[in-house]
């Protein structure tokens, strides 16, 4: 048990800061933007031109938009948007940098890639926290999702042996029990509360 609870927690350590550190500012958002004159960012344009793609043979918007990008040298975890329609395909293209908006207009050979600018450590970090999930383009996305799977089965292990070590003791005072009840009593509440 302690050489789980060490071990992971050494391993985990830098994943673990990063998801404090953005729970942190999501939490006190305005307050971080005003302090660090964070200007919140919008989309820019950042390359405009014809677009007569020879590599898409397929009608299936999926496939389309994984050969666009790929034209475009833009290969990555990606997502159609509600947007695209027969005569335009629009795809969210995800980056820590700030992610990229793709349209393409079929009817007028034109694409359009736009950019969330600025980007900045402070938006980085927001896009850690909400990294998540499996079978997306990029192996680096994978890896992170076997990690943030490896931090969340760590944390209950630290807490199944944190109840171990403390069950253990020869003398479990009073406080502590207590404090215990406490913490699981403000759990029950808060979440009915915000269950409603």
């Amino acid at each position: 048990m302690r050489w789980l609870h060490l071990y992971t927690a050494l391993f985990l350590a830098p994943w673990l800061l990063i998801y404090a550190s953005s729970a942190f500012f999501l939490n006190h958002d305005e307050w971080f933007q005003g302090l660090f004159n964070i200007i919140p960012p919008g989309w820019v344009v950042i390359r405009e031109e014809d677009f007569k793609p020879q590599e898409i043979s397929s009608s299936e918007p999926e496939l389309e938009a994984r050969a666009v990008l790929d034209s475009l040298d833009l290969q990555g975890d990606y997502r159609l948007l509600e947007k695209s329609n027969d005569n335009r395909l629009v795809v969210l293209r995800y980056s820590g940098g700030g992610n990229y908006r793709v349209t393409w207009l079929r009817s007028m050979d034109k694409v359009i890639v736009e950019r969330h600018q600025p980007s900045s450590i402070y938006g980085f970090l927001h896009y850690l926290h909400f990294s998540a999930g499996y079978g997306r383009q990029q192996i680096a996305s994978d890896i992170w999702a076997i990690i943030v799977d490896l931090i969340a089965i760590s944390v209950w292990l630290w807490v199944i042996s944190g109840l171990y070590f403390w069950i253990r003791r020869r003398v479990i005072l009073n406080l502590e029990i207590f404090i215990f009840c406490c913490g699981i009593t403000t759990l029950i509440i808060l979440a009915s509360l915000l269950y409603v």
